[in-house]
């Protein structure tokens, strides 16, 4: 039956091999047949004659049809391709195989004329046998639904609702862009669903059955493969999207999406796996306790008490779905290798919980954040006990959450409750990497132990001016640590003690390269800051006693004896600023103290100075020394300050009860020295960026305690 004007609905058939049931397809729709609704045939590459089939039921002329022949693409491919060819006002998706009920063309045709809904959605049924049918639908009026409700519906249980049970208005759907995700064996339909929902503004519900979905052997339902866990990185690509798109249901799809998805594979693992070792190990190799425990407060009883089984004895588990499914389900065995290939392609569901950033973009920001740009998108979030974080921005950007908790300083039983309820909502964090410059993390790190969490602490310091503190709560702090790193031998002694043997060496990385020495930016930042020929010395750090700040001041004016002109350039702030500035007002050097606060152009400010100077009463391994060094810049440090940081010739260490004549010497000796370019020194010894990958590789072995 040719049309010569536009349809009002089009159901979409994607047809592969389908010959067996074309023919019975044409037999049960024809009855319906009605002018207002076309099949829209996209045969897909089939080989076994559907494709002459389909042109000759056509040819008949017992329904309005339009066919589309492709090469073979897969499901995904030829739904899209009915898509685009469609000038209906609503399509649908059928497949050949399937029921519809003696009304279905009826129903569908009242719905888009009457309601004119964005989605009409549609209730199917479970049929073994398809020589019962299905009989005329019946239930209540149809009635206007909204989208987020909807969308809960659709988490709670994926399985009640299939993309041949939605009518969808196509100038919306074209509108969004709206396709099938193609190179997706399984949750295409998921994802598509999910899309559809999260964007209608007019969705009309009816519990009417109108489509019998007909449950054979061979099907995709009845076939466990690699593809099912591979798959569900589909699912977990929507977070995002919801995010920006469905804002009031994202933060529980982000919780319970592709859990409840994986809830149904692990299901069907247990069906398909020869002995309860192979089941064992596929569940450990997928992290399905993780998965699992996200579960245990579903809305839905019957996922949330099997999810709980599983916390209780996987054994149990295991004995119950075997002994359950048995009786209905049609997934059968299959070889271990094969439940092997599901496990490897499984999206890893584990997060790390990252502790001790603040809102100073310091030394433990820059690694911090220097190691979250090199890691996949959504391997780390962040717990923060400040009101800010520093590059929250770019935190952002890359889709990784801040948990904010308050400060310990200030509301410890706050602080502690904060870390409990963050971990107790997100099972997915199984670290907690602690970065901190004392023990004093102890009680957050006492919490996530308590929590079954694996702690590793990182220690970025070689001392601390909570002494007492940090004595305290070394002790208990090392009895919970499972994994222990630090930037510097000295760093590891003062954090573990005994154990420090046991900590992982992690350098502090910078890009050498952008810090090279360049006689023209320095001819330039020079002007720019109108310092002429004046003896230049530079400080980068943070105001605070450890960085020895009023020690800085005592030394420029002793260098001013010798060397009228000298000025200090001072990068950074903090919170001892106040004294700091009134100790240079008191020396009477105002002129003198160029304090320029926290800057992006440091190595502009390096190339323009003539000496660094790093008198700290302690540091972990400080990362401006490393920028001043491949800056080649000359640097005068204290020798508290761990020898692993001396990297090249241009470091001259002195004791810090020296008097502040004996660090102008060293200053004035320093400024002979000539500029050179130091980055490759700085490479060889493993402290640029180029070096990361397998100062990565480690710490993330540690972090995940493989």
């Amino acid at each position: 039956m040719t049309m010569e004007r536009s349809p009002l609905i089009d159901v979409i058939v994607p047809v592969y091999n389908g010959a067996a049931y074309i023919r019975a397809f044409f037999a049960m729709l024809a009855p319906q047949a009605d002018e207002a609704v076309r099949f829209l045939f996209v045969d897909d590459g089939s080989t076994d004659g559907s494709g002459a089939m389909l042109d000759e039921c056509a040819a008949e002329g017992a329904l309005p049809v339009k066919i589309l022949h492709q090469e073979n693409a897969g499901v995904s491919a030829a739904r899209n391709a009915g898509i685009a060819a469609s000038d209906a006002a609503y399509i649908t998706f059928f497949d050949v195989d399937d029921l519809a009920a003696p009304d279905y063309c009826a129903v569908l045709k009242a719905a888009a004329e009457q309601e004119r809904p964005d989605l009409f959605l549609f209730r199917q049924a479970r049929i073994t046998d398809p020589a019962q049918g299905l009989p005329v639908s019946a239930g209540p009026e149809a009635v206007l639904r909204p989208s987020e409700a909807v969308l809960r519906e659709f988490l709670a249980d994926p399985t009640r609702l299939g993309v041949y049970d939605v009518l969808l208005r196509r100038a919306w759907a074209e509108s969004m862009s709206l396709r099938f995700a193609e190179g997706f064996a399984y949750y295409e339909d998921y994802d598509f669903l999910y899309r559809a929902f999260a964007r209608a503004e007019r969705i009309l519900c009816t519990e009417r059955v109108l489509y019998g979905y007909v449950l054979r052997g061979g099907s995709a339902m009845a076939r466990f493969s690699a593809e099912r866990t591979r798959c569900l990185s589909l699912l977990a690509a929507l977070e995002p999207w919801l995010s920006d798109n469905a804002p009031g249901f994202a933060e529980d799809y982000a919780r319970w999406g592709v859990a409840r998805t994986y809830w149904s594979v692990l299901w069907q693992a247990a069906l398909a796996s020869p002995s309860w070792t192979e089941f064992r190990r596929f569940a450990a190799a997928t992290h399905a306790d993780v998965y699992l425990r996200k579960l245990r407060d579903f809305p839905e009883r019957r996922v949330r008490l099997v999810s709980r089984l599983f916390g209780m004895s996987p054994r149990a588990y295991h004995a119950a779905v075997r002994f359950l499914g048995r009786r209905r389900s049609r997934v059968t065995e299959v070889p271990a290798d094969t439940l092997s290939a599901a496990a490897e392609a499984c999206p890893d569901p584990r997060r790390v919980l990252v502790y001790g950033m603040t809102d100073n973009p310091g030394g433990i920001e820059s690694f911090v954040m220097g190691l979250f740009r090199r890691q996949p998108a959504g391997t780390f979030d962040f717990l923060c006990d400040f009101p800010e974080i520093a590059y929250a921005g770019e935190i952002a950007a890359k889709r990784a959450n801040v948990y904010h908790i308050p400060a310990k300083s200030r509301d410890l039983p706050g602080h502690i409750r904060g870390t409990a309820r963050v971990l107790r909502a997100h099972p997915e964090f199984t670290t907690v990497y602690f970065n901190v410059l004392d023990a004093g993390c102890v009680f957050p790190a006492a919490v996530a132990w308590l929590h079954g969490r694996r702690v590793v602490v990182h220690s970025h310091n070689s001392a601390t001016d909570k002494v007492r503190l940090h004595r305290l709560c070394r002790g208990p702090l090392g009895f919970i640590t499972a994994g222990r790193a630090a930037c510097s031998d000295l760093a590891a002694e003062y954090m573990f003690g005994r154990r420090a043997g046991e900590a992982l060496f992690v350098p502090n990385l910078i890009d050498a390269g952008r810090f090279a020495f360049d006689s023209a930016v320095r001819a330039e930042k020079r002007a720019e800051l109108r310092l002429g020929d004046r003896l230049t010395v530079c400080h980068v750090g943070r105001i605070s006693a450890q960085k020895n700040p009023l020690f800085l001041v005592d030394i420029l004016a002793e260098l001013r004896k010798t060397a009228p002109d000298a000025v200090l350039l001072h990068v950074g702030d903090g919170e001892m600023a106040e004294e700091f500035d009134a100790c240079i007002r008191g020396r009477g050097m105002e002129d003198a103290v160029r304090r320029l606060g926290v800057r992006p152009d440091i190595p502009a400010i390096l190339q323009a100075a003539d000496v660094f100077l790093l008198p700290s009463l302690y540091e972990g391994l400080p990362i401006a020394l490393l920028e001043a060094q491949a800056a080649g810049l000359p640097s005068v440090v204290s020798d508290v300050i761990t020898p692993q940081a001396a990297v090249t010739a241009l470091v001259q260490r002195l004791p810090l009860n020296d008097p502040p004549e004996a660090w102008a010497g060293a200053v004035l000796e320093s400024a002979e020295a000539a500029r050179r370019n130091t980055v490759r020194e700085l490479t060889e010894a493993g402290f640029d960026i180029s070096c990361c990958a397998e100062h990565d590789r480690r710490l993330m072995r540690l972090l995940w305690g493989d």
